[in-house]
């Protein structure tokens, strides 16, 4: 954690270094001609304002480091050693999720809940991420604190999952009804956008109405015949006839003798009585032949397949930080184009339609579809100084 802390720290030479009423004054300020005691004693009032004058009863803050600093009368020059009279903590380079409560000590010393006037100051950058998550968190009694990002200083939230909600940047919950907490923001308290949807797909493609040419043959004898005729008709009474053909796409393309009877004048092709091989009909000396078929068999296909609607684009946040809007991953994706399915038989197609291009995510503290991210959560709060720019996202209540 890249953080550090400053404290203005007064009589920190050590004992056995006298500390006069004169410095005391200096040190913490009092009326020049009427110095008194009870003016440095510890403040431990729950609602003390330090810039008015006016109204301070004593001088010395309520802080762990001033435990030492009666606030009765049981009162002590050197008691005020080591005291202090602000707490800075400063953050600096990169963080990830800060979250601090009114009883940290690591960093606050347990002083966030104390009167001592308390300021964060970000200089650096403060992240999430995770858009479920805040950057920056302070959470629990909070007293006299100020919250401060400097012009160079970010807060970001994590940017947003494809559809879903921006990611938070700021969130102070104030449980402590007697103080506000200020935030000023000079630098950067940016929320994630808003994810953008995914598109619908198209439709799929009308179905298809197609046929398959079936082929077979069949064989005719008759001993005593003296001429065959051979005939469609054959073909659709024969017993190989594919299933499924129906009898109005039937045709007999070819028919062929493949026999002589024992009989047979003028040889094995009576040639001169003519052979109508268009019409399949004459005489021949051949009792047996075979015939050559062929038929449609119909049947319905499915029409081409739809095309899968684009990828939507997630919001702008930390993670995507460095990227323009009109790339991937903020930019939605064009939709897949349908596919194709055909008839063969009949050149008969049937093309799926393509699907919606997906929504782009939306910019800093921008909602799409999803909505955007939560650039100040508060409770107990009052916002001194923001613009625009600074802030970018929802300020919501807790």
């Amino acid at each position: 954690m890249a953080v550090n802390v400053t404290k203005t720290s007064h009589f920190t030479s050590g004992a056995g270094n006298p500390i006069s009423f004169s410095q005391i004054r200096t040190q913490f300020g009092g009326d020049a001609t009427n110095i008194k005691a009870s003016t440095y004693l510890r403040n431990d009032d729950d609602a003390v304002d330090w810039d008015d004058e006016d109204k301070l009863t004593s001088r010395v803050p309520d802080a762990t480091e001033n435990a030492n600093v009666t606030t009765d009368d049981d009162w002590s020059v050197n008691s005020l050693r080591d005291t202090i009279t602000n707490y800075l903590v400063t953050q600096s380079g990169t963080d990830t999720e800060l979250d601090y409560s009114d009883n940290d000590t690591a960093t606050w010393n347990n002083n966030l809940s104390k009167n001592v006037p308390k300021t964060y100051d970000v200089t650096g950058i403060v992240h999430a991420d995770s858009p479920t998550d805040d950057a920056l968190r302070f959470d629990g009694n909070l007293y006299n604190l100020e919250i401060e990002v400097d012009e160079n200083g970010a807060v970001y939230g994590e940017s947003s999952d494809v559809g879903g909600n921006g990611g938070d940047a700021l969130y102070v919950n104030n449980t402590y009804t007697q103080r506000d907490v200020k935030i000023r923001s000079y630098g950067k308290i940016w929320a994630g956008g808003g994810g953008g949807s995914s598109g619908n797909d198209g439709n799929n493609g009308s179905s298809l109405s197609c046929y398959s040419l079936k082929y077979w043959n069949y064989n005719a004898f008759d001993e005593n015949a003296r001429t065959i005729q051979v005939s469609k008709g054959g073909c659709q009474g024969t017993g190989n006839r594919p299933s499924g053909v129906t009898n109005s796409t039937i045709v007999m393309y070819a028919a062929n003798p493949n026999s002589s009877r024992s009989r047979c004048r003028g040889g094995n092709n009576r040639a001169s009585e003519g052979w109508d091989q268009n019409n399949f009909s004459g005489y021949q000396c051949s009792p047996g032949w075979k015939g050559y078929c062929r038929g449609a068999s119909n049947f319905t296909a499915s029409g081409g397949g739809k095309g899968n609607g684009g990828n939507g684009g997630k919001g702008k946040g930390w993670s995507n930080r460095n990227l323009n809007m009109d790339q991937s991953p903020h930019k939605g994706n064009d939709g897949n184009y349908g596919n194709t399915n055909n008839c063969a038989a009949n050149g008969n197609s049937s093309t799926g339609n393509q699907g919606n291009p997906g929504n782009s995510g939306g910019d800093w503290g921008i909602p799409s579809t999803g909505s955007e991210g939560r650039a100040i959560q508060k409770k107990g709060v009052k916002i001194n100084y923001k613009t625009d720019n600074t802030v970018k996202g929802k300020i919501k209540d807790i």
